[in-house]
């Protein structure tokens, strides 16, 4: 019998990109299956959103993730 994966929340992935953005050499883990090799990619199109890409060669997790960003201030320049 196959196991479904349960849906991931968003705050619980903002927490491992958190995690990655402060230290991009220590091992993050896969919210799915526990293993040390989440791979977390920036695809961000700044100044509009960012983009995150995660995924885990162990269990297959895909998700991407997009944070939009606020609007431009103007004359913040």
């Amino acid at each position: 019998m196959d196991v479904v994966a349960q849906p991931v929340a968003v705050a619980d992935l903002m927490v491992l990109i958190r995690s990655w953005r402060e230290d991009e050499f220590k091992p993050v883990h896969c919210p799915t299956c526990a293993s040390p090799c989440l791979e977390i990619a920036d695809r961000s199109a700044r100044p509009h959103r960012e983009w995150y890409a995660l995924s885990c060669p162990a269990c297959g997790f895909d998700q991407t993730v997009a944070v939009p960003l606020g609007a431009p201030v103007p004359g913040a320049d």
